[in-house]
Parts: C-alpha cells; sequence; structure tokens
C-alpha cells in the first residue's frame, strides 16, 4: 500500500519540479540581474582620482580624417586634465582599428604629442578590439615597467567592467570616468544594458 502511495506521489513531485524550478530560476535570475545593474550605475558615479604610475585611456570611435569621435576627444580632454593637475605623467593607450584607420590609439597619441606629452611617456597599442584585451595589454605594460597604479579613463558606465577585468593582476585601479558627454534616458539604459551582457557573458562564459 505504501508503495502505491508513494508511485502516486511521484507524478504529483514532478509536476511541482516543473512548476517551482523554472520560477526559482528567474528568481535567482533576476536578482543577479538587478544586483549588477545597480553596482554598474554606482561604479558609475565614482571617481576616485589618485596619484598613480600612469592614466590609461580606453578607444572609441574615430570621425572621418583621423580625428576623434566625440566620445573618444572627451576620454583625451580628461585625461590631459589629469596629466596637467599632476595625477600621473605616463599614458597607456589601447584600441585598435575600428572602422578604418587609424587605430584609435594612434589618434589618441597624436593628440597627445600636440598637446606636449613627450612620446618616451606613451606606451599604446593598435591591435586590441576589446575592453578586455585592452586591459590585458594594460597590465602587461604596468608590470613591466612595475607599475601598480593606474587611472583608469573612459566612460562612467564602463568603470565596473574594466575594474572587474583587472581582478587578480595585483594592480590598484582607480576609476575616473569622463563626463564630457552627456547620455539620454534611454542611452543609458541601452550602454547599462550593453554592459551587463558583456559582462555576464565574462563571467558565465569567460567571453
Amino acid at each position: 500500500m505504501l508503495g502505491l502511495r508513494t508511485t502516486a506521489r511521484r507524478p504529483l513531485v514532478i509536476l511541482a519540479c516543473i512548476l517551482v524550478l523554472p520560477c526559482l530560476t528567474c528568481g535567482l535570475l533576476a536578482l543577479v540581474w538587478n544586483h549588477y545593474e545597480s553596482t554598474i550605475i554606482e561604479t558609475a558615479r565614482l571617481d576616485r582620482r589618485e596619484k598613480a604610475d600612469a592614466i590609461l585611456i580606453f578607444g572609441a570611435a574615430i570621425a572621418g580624417r583621423g580625428q576623434p569621435g566625440t566620445i573618444l576627444q572627451s576620454r583625451i580632454h580628461h585625461a590631459l586634465a589629469l596629466a596637467n593637475n599632476s595625477y600621473a605623467s605616463n599614458f597607456i593607450l589601447t584600441g585598435g582599428v575600428g572602422w578604418g584607420p587609424p587605430a584609435e590609439s594612434v589618434v589618441m597619441k597624436r593628440i597627445l604629442s600636440e598637446n606636449g606629452i613627450p612620446e618616451s611617456r606613451i606606451l599604446f597599442e593598435t591591435i586590441s578590439h576589446t575592453t578586455r584585451e585592452q586591459v590585458e595589454f594594460a597590465i602587461q605594460m604596468l608590470h613591466k615597467h612595475a607599475w601598480s597604479r593606474v587611472i583608469a579613463v573612459s566612460d562612467p558606465f564602463h568603470m565596473y567592467r574594466i575594474m572587474r577585468y583587472f581582478d587578480g593582476s595585483g594592480i590598484t585601479v582607480l576609476p575616473s570616468p569622463s563626463r564630457g558627454v552627456s547620455f539620454s534616458p534611454d542611452e543609458q539604459e541601452e550602454y547599462v544594458r550593453a554592459e551587463m551582457l558583456k559582462l555576464l557573458a565574462w563571467l558565465v562564459l569567460d567571453y
């Protein structure tokens, strides 16, 4: 009799699992999503500029005729302001070729030189296409020169993912986002969503 009751309950248990597990999974994913979304937004508000060994500028799209786009121009101006205020005198520039040559880092290097930064103070690469590749190059350069503190310059909502990519590197990352470009609420929402997807792809798939 007991065996019959146990057998009769099995379909109910299976049905309960079918109904409950997806709900629990969705709830867990929602919690994870909300956690990282709020962390990205909170980190975007930070500016922890301090004396450092170098200023790291992340590349962005260039405009026609080798001129920086609006976002990249904002990052360059912010980095120059940091240097002019003696936060650091060395630069690490990242960003390969996007829609067409020249590389983003080459455009940055030219503008820094035009603003009086000696070439001996500029390190750059021209082949990266992702933030992760750019961070890997920066870590190599920092270790090579025995530098341990770097100011990271990019857009506010980009900062959290940058800092996570530096985890375990032994480098102290000081976020100092450029704020020269205003994003509409819709653009902010889209930016944060894209950062979430890229972050989760890295955390889950190591992509």
